[in-house]
């Protein structure tokens, strides 16, 4: 850190919350400024009814060291949309652990058979298992190989619908001007990973499969 930046935090840490606050903003202002002259366009907040969306996943898996990703729904139809992109991480050695949910029989088994059968034992497969607790979240974890990192976090689950026509509010944490925020999501994502999931082996599958009955009312959530 200079001695320009270093005078610059003395200067701040003794300003009024409403100072600070009026400081953020404008910093907030100048750093989307800076992206922008160097021709980055970062999407923060995303509305659905595009594909917009899915790109940005998309980038995201492409240049990912790590995904962790906790949906409560997986549907074949989301799955063929993002399985390559998946694909490709694999070959670079990127860990994989994506966890879903098994409420309402919404989970499809052909998304779990079909990922297991790209990406095999490689990827880290599980389902969430705590009977009484609801299990809804919908969040895309990405640690990068310069030491950024974003979550995604929203109301896609992996489905075509949420993930490109449907009207779904998602939006981005970065993990360099939020990492308190970053942080907090990835430690409670392996909170949940560790103690409330069971790995999707041949075995639990064969099981879910063959219980699973395809819902009455049945929609690409």
């Amino acid at each position: 850190m200079s001695f320009k930046e270093k005078k610059f935090l003395n200067k701040i840490e003794k300003s009024s919350i409403e100072d600070l606050e009026t400081i953020y903003q404008k910093l907030e202002s100048i750093y989307m400024q800076l992206l922008l002259n160097q021709n980055i366009d970062l999407k923060k907040c995303f509305y659905g009814g595009n594909e917009n969306y899915l790109l940005e996943l998309k980038k995201s898996i492409s240049k990912a060291a790590e995904i962790n990703i906790l949906v409560s729904f997986l549907l074949e139809s989301g799955v063929r949309l993002i399985l390559e992109d998946l694909v490709e991480a694999k070959k670079r050695n990127c860990p994989i652990r994506i966890v879903t949910g098994k409420y309402l029989n919404i989970t499809q088994p052909s998304a779990l058979y079909l990922i297991k059968d790209r990406l095999g034992s490689y990827v880290d497969l599980r389902f969430f298992e705590n009977e009484g607790i609801p299990f809804h979240p919908k969040v895309y974890i990405f640690e990068y190989v310069n030491g950024r990192g974003d979550v995604f976090i929203g109301s896609s689950n992996i489905s075509e619908s949420a993930l490109t026509y449907g009207i779904e509010w998602n939006y981005r944490i970065e993990k360099t001007t939020n990492p308190g925020d970053f942080e907090k999501f990835k430690k409670e994502f392996f909170k949940l990973y560790e103690f409330y999931t069971e790995k999707i082996d041949d075995s639990i599958l064969r099981e879910y499969s063959r219980r699973w009955k395809r819902p009455k009312v049945f929609i690409d959530i």
